[in-house]
């Protein structure tokens, strides 16, 4: 009766300690007197039971054993978060526990925890292939690719920066096309919006698997036609070149192949309306434009990008603005060049001489009607000039040699 009633300080029964230290033996010769179930469905005071333990701390043996004795199901024990055995061998890394769960046929790997995870999600949450490897292709009766509809496998992967283990999946046609809420999975993400596996990947600069994701025939589903891809712009271009310049390339693949998608997406992604922006800063050839790397801004499908922006209103306004300066300097120069006298010194010598007006009086106003001209531009351009700043800003303005220079 005491070994029957008496728990330790954690709640433990003798039957817990026997599982948690693989005493095989004690565990069969008490468990052979043991006529009902109640021993082996008691919980700890963490709401294990003593099976529970066993793939916890993977006691093989131990959970073979169990099972084989038929005193109930041990495979139904759920935990406090709705855990099964496997899910906590998955969770441990129990290589060969897991084995020995998914020997037994009434095993179901799709059941999902609290968390709404599966054993496969959280050995993919654990960053472990082993595990993965063994639950997919242990001797099933439903096809490979089913374990894998969901995608949170991937995305834990992609998260735990584990290249074997994305390539894996993406093998069994993971899918790469689901966004995530980055407040229910914990991460940190600034603007707060959906994110899928490139923003995950760029959040973390991991280069290969991102290029491994963009590899796959449905990577044009990693751009999201309804959301602000400027994040992602200046996340590639900045800190992964190499990337982006592999997403230029796969659109120019694309064009070659007349897809319908080419035009679609290298509008939305590069080319989004002014309208839709605070500012032109915000438009994703302006952060391209700050990119160190030639090959980028060489790429045909910027070059065509630009070629496209610049006809138009840009083109005109750059017509305009030549002329306006041209028609400046040009004044100011004849000014300069006319002027023999100062204002002044023409009116003292106006005063002094008859009041017939003589061709010299005539050249005098001429030059007096260029210095008014030339004051006339020079408040234009001042104005001009303000409300680029105001437009740019004071600091993004001031930072270009041509606007210091005007």
């Amino acid at each position: 009766n005491f070994l029957l009633d008496g728990v330790d300080y954690y709640g433990n029964t003798f039957l817990h300690i026997a599982c948690e230290n693989s005493h095989l033996e004690i565990l069969k010769s008490f468990s052979s007197k043991l006529d009902d179930t109640t021993l082996f469905e008691k919980k700890n005071f963490e709401g294990f039971t003593c099976f529970q333990v066993a793939c916890m701390e993977g006691n093989s043996e131990i959970v073979q054993y169990l099972i084989s004795t038929n005193k109930y199901n041990f495979l139904d024990d759920l935990d406090l978060n709705r855990n099964t055995p496997l899910h906590l061998a998955c969770q441990r890394g129990r290589l060969n526990t897991i084995l020995t769960i998914l020997g037994n046929s009434e095993i179901d790997i799709e059941a999902k925890n609290v968390a709404g995870l599966t054993a496969i999600e959280l050995s993919c949450k654990r960053n472990s292939l082993e595990s993965v490897k063994i639950i997919n292709e242990f001797d099933f009766n439903q096809p490979c690719i089913d374990r894998f509809n969901s995608s949170l496998a991937i995305f834990y992967a992609c998260r735990n920066e584990n290249l074997k283990l994305v390539q894996y999946l993406l093998n069994y046609k993971a899918p790469i096309d689901t966004f995530y809420d980055p407040k229910h999975l914990k991460m940190s993400i600034d603007d707060g919006c959906e994110i899928n596996l490139l923003d995950v990947c760029l959040k973390n600069e991991n280069k290969e698997i991102a290029k491994l994701l963009l590899s796959q025939d449905d990577w044009i589903e990693l751009f999201n036609f309804e959301m602000d891809p400027l994040n992602r712009i200046e996340a590639m271009s900045t800190n992964m070149p190499q990337v982006f310049a592999f997403v230029l390339d796969k659109l120019d693949d694309l064009k070659e192949k007349s897809s319908a998608s080419y035009q679609q997406l290298r509008d939305r992604l590069l080319m989004p309306a002014f309208d839709d922006l605070d500012c032109y800063e915000m438009h994703p050839m302006f952060v391209l434009s700050k990119s160190d790397d030639d090959k980028i801004l060489k790429h045909p499908v910027v070059k065509e990008i630009v070629n496209k922006l610049w006809q138009g209103e840009p083109s005109k306004y750059y017509v305009i603005n030549f002329l306006f300066y041209l028609l400046f300097l040009a004044l100011f120069t004849t000014s300069v060049l006319r002027s023999k006298k100062t204002v002044l010194e023409s009116l003292a010598d106006r005063e002094n001489k008859s009041s017939t007006v003589t061709p010299l009086m005539w050249i005098e106003r001429w030059d007096i009607f260029l210095r008014t001209l030339v004051v006339l531009y020079s408040m234009l351009l001042l104005i001009k000039e303000y409300f680029e700043m105001k437009m740019r800003g004071v600091k993004s303005y001031f930072t270009q040699l041509e606007n210091n220079i005007e």
